[in-house]
């Protein structure tokens, strides 16, 4: 069964899918219990499609998409933007196999509508109550919160997570108004119940401080993280195989060089990107040779950016 609503369907006719829904058989199939409809629909109008498919590995895979989100998203991916940024993404794993995918998003909501209570409704409403209800099937978790989120978010973190492979958490900066965070909340990756995972995405130096994670295989460390040189990237994550790393342009010393560390890492692909206009040359660290990694990508975003390597003492 699949059922897949477009932007352009009136209220009615999504009420009568979320009926279905409310439907004992489809809820039990899906592995959604009543109390977890709830949470998802308490605002409907935020929900363009939900759609029921049928998989190899379960009765059925059940995913809900914001409605308005492809409007949205340009908002949320402005950093000059006064739009409030919130999105929550959570996976959940079936009992029989396949995914729950639920994504609460504030979409449209503008500055004058009074963006920063809609969000903390949203947050209070939705989001924390699907993360208490989700925990101990949480697969993969992605969060793009305000910073005065970030404790409770990491209260929650706390609690065991026996299916999380996936964890991706970026903080955006405070807006004008807010109260400016001189430290963020601590969250120390390293004390994470959480035995399966093995993917991390950041873009806070603070969350990359942790104890050492040995089971962690793929990191993305992107561009809001501060002080690069300050990331022991081959201690926290030494037995990495891939590593994605996007610094900021203040990363750059005088000589407009970007220095790094990795050493003790075992490589197999390593990404660069810098996004910025000013000519810049990354210096590896001479412990550590590129010569290593099968897999090497530096990437400039800036079309006007001059990109040039400098390999010391290889």
């Amino acid at each position: 069964m699949s059922t897949d609503l477009s932007a352009q369907l009136a209220d009615d006719c999504i009420t009568l899918i979320l009926d279905l829904l409310e439907q004992p058989g489809v809820l039990a199939a899906a592995g959604v219990s009543r109390r977890w409809r709830r949470v998802a629909t308490a605002h409907k109008n935020f929900y363009r499609s939900v759609t029921l498919d049928r998989t190899s590995t379960g009765p059925y895979d059940m995913r809900w998409e914001p409605r308005g989100i492809e409007e949205y998203m340009p908002a949320l991916c402005d950093e000059a933007s006064d739009a409030p940024k919130l999105r929550v993404c959570i996976i959940l794993e079936q009992p029989n196999g396949g995914g729950v995918s639920f994504m609460f998003t504030p979409f449209g909501i503008q500055p004058t509508q009074g963006p920063l209570s809609k969000c903390d409704e949203m947050w209070k409403e939705l989001i924390v109550p699907a993360l208490e209800l989700g925990m101990p099937r949480i697969v993969e978790l992605d969060a793009l919160i305000a910073a005065r989120y970030l404790p409770a978010l990491c209260d929650a973190l706390k609690e065991p997570l026996p299916c999380l492979r996936e964890l991706s958490i970026h903080i955006d900066e405070p807006g004008e108004g807010e109260p400016k965070w001189t430290t963020y909340p601590t969250l120390d990756l390293g004390t994470l119940s959480a035995a399966l995972l093995t993917t991390i995405s950041l873009g806070n130096i603070q969350l990359a401080r942790s104890a050492p994670m040995p089971h962690i295989r793929n990191v993305t460390l992107h561009y809001s993280v501060r002080n690069p040189r300050s990331i022991a990237v081959g201690h926290l994550w030494p037995n990495a195989r891939s590593l994605d790393f996007s610094p900021p342009a203040n990363a750059l010393d005088k000589g407009g060089r970007l220095s790094f560390n990795l050493t003790g890492m075992s490589l197999q692909h390593f990404c660069l990107t810098y996004q910025g206009e000013q000519q810049w040359i990354p210096r590896v660290d001479k412990a550590l040779s590129l010569r290593t990694i099968p897999s090497i990508e530096f990437v400039a975003k800036d079309d006007g950016a001059e990109v040039g390597l400098l390999f010391d003492g290889l």
